[in-house]
This record gives C-alpha cells, sequence and structure tokens, in this order.
C-alpha cells in the first residue's frame, strides 16, 4: 500500500498488520486448496490399488470361466445354457472395460518383460526372434499398473 507522509503513523501501522495477515490468509487458503487435491488424488490412487487388488484375486476364475468357455464341444455353442455363458462373458468384459482393466496385447509383439513373462522360446519362420509367438495366459493392467502380466511363448527366430 502507498502510504502519504501525512498519514497517522498508527494508521498506517494497523494498515501494514492488515496487509500482513491478509496475505498470510491467502497463503493459508491456497496451501489448505492444495491439501485438498492431494488428498483426492491419493484417495483416488488408493481406490484404484484396491480395484486392481480385488480384480487380481479373481483372475483365477475369470482364467477359468475362459479355459470352460475354450473347451464347450462345437455341438453345445448354440445352445440356450452356452449362450447364457457368452452373455456372461460380455457382460465381465464389459465390467473389466468400466473398471479401466484391459488385456496386455502381447502376440506378434517384441517382448516386453514389464507386461510379459516368458514361459518358453520357440523357432519360428514366421515370429520374429524376440516377438511373441502365442500367449498362453492372458495379462491384464489397469492404467499404468500391471495387474498380471502375459505368460507367453517368444520366438527364437529361424534356425538354418
Amino acid at each position: 500500500m502507498h502510504h502519504k507522509k501525512d498519514e497517522d503513523p498508527k494508521l498506517v501501522e494497523l494498515q501494514t498488520k492488515a496487509d500482513e495477515y491478509l496475505a498470510g490468509w491467502k497463503r493459508a487458503q491456497a496451501d489448505y486448496q492444495n491439501l485438498e487435491k492431494e488428498y483426492a488424488r491419493r484417495m483416488a490412487s488408493i481406490a484404484e490399488y484396491a480395484a486392481a487388488d480385488i480384480i487380481a484375486k479373481f483372475m483365477p476364475v475369470i482364467d477359468n470361466f475362459e479355459l470352460a468357455l475354450l473347451h464347450l464341444p462345437e455341438d453345445a455353442k448354440s445352445s440356450e445354457w452356452a449362450k447364457g455363458l457368452f452373455q456372461v462373458q460380455k457382460e465381465r468384459d464389459e465390467m473389466l472395460e468400466t473398471l479401466g482393466i484391459e488385456r496386455v496385447q502381447s502376440k506378434g509383439k517384441r517382448f516386453d518383460p514389464h507386461q510379459h513373462e516368458a514361459v518358453g522360446h520357440e523357432p519360428s519362420e514366421t515370429v520374429p526372434e524376440g516377438h511373441v509367438i502365442k500367449e498362453v495366459q492372458v495379462g491384464y493392467a489397469m492404467k499404468d499398473r500391471l495387474i498380471r502380466p502375459s505368460r507367453v511363448i517368444v520366438s527364437k527366430g529361424t534356425h538354418h
């Protein structure tokens, strides 16, 4: 604040203190708003980790359901109960998508130890060395967090 020479010194002192208090209050308010944002970010992160942990515990159930559908006899696939199973599979996939959970893309991709677990290596005429030939078990990720790596067979390339 700009002060004139003829102003009362007591008034100037009080105005200076008021300005200091106002500045301090504004800093405290900004700190509080930053704290609220940080708290909300941490709570969202905790919720995300909790959801990922719960999904990880359901992975064996998801795997067994997939195996059951894969081994469904051809002549049974058109039955009403099989159609019901495929509907449950569709709903499960939609639920995982809603939670932000995606399958780790593996087949044909370059082997990435951060997303894949190599369970074997095989020669291949068609898949380049160091790339995934086959996915043995699906991997899942939630945003940037890997829930489970894909278990894969990796190409050794061609042997002459």
